[in-house]
């Protein structure tokens, strides 16, 4: 499955990289180092408000992604629905990316991103609850009564 997702990415970077060979760009008179790269992205504030919300994001759904296994092993007894939980997780943007697109040529691109950022917390929130651990799993509430138990992983049975 990995190869295969290496192979559709690659396929995606190598046609957004020949969809957009036409678009003119010069370079500066004299490149930036690192530092003064950094010294003027500094000074634009709507860069690093952007940017602290796309590093949230994408480390929320990588958190998501890489938790798929987790979940699939231990919450569903099934390793072999990893692949299932992944295209599940994944395949919904096939929907929505173009559905966004639409709405941020509407409405603009940055307030359909915060809404598009509540949405995703919001979800993941209510979401949450909505699977309560088996007993005698571990992490649980040490109020529980299951607390005390040993896990019930592969690896304890």
């Amino acid at each position: 499955m990995g190869g295969v997702i290496g192979l559709i990415m690659g396929a995606a970077m190598v046609a957004s990289t020949l969809a957009t060979r036409w678009i003119p760009s010069r370079p500066g008179p004299h490149p930036l180092g690192l530092v003064a790269a950094l010294r003027t992205a500094r000074g634009n504030r709507p860069f690093f408000l952007l940017l602290g919300a796309h590093v949230g994001n994408t480390l929320a759904v990588a958190i998501m992604l890489a938790g798929a296994p987790y979940v699939a092993t231990y919450r569903l007894d099934d390793y072999g629905l990893t692949s299932a939980m992944f295209v599940c997780m994944v395949a919904p943007s096939a929907f929505a990316v173009p559905l966004w697109r639409r709405l941020a040529r509407r409405y603009g691109e940055v307030g359909c991103y915060a809404a598009a950022l509540v949405v995703f917390a919001a979800t993941g929130a209510a979401a949450y609850p909505s699977s309560p651990p088996p007993p005698g799993s571990w992490p649980s509430a040490p109020w529980s009564a299951s607390a005390t138990r040993p896990c019930n992983c592969f690896r304890c049975r």
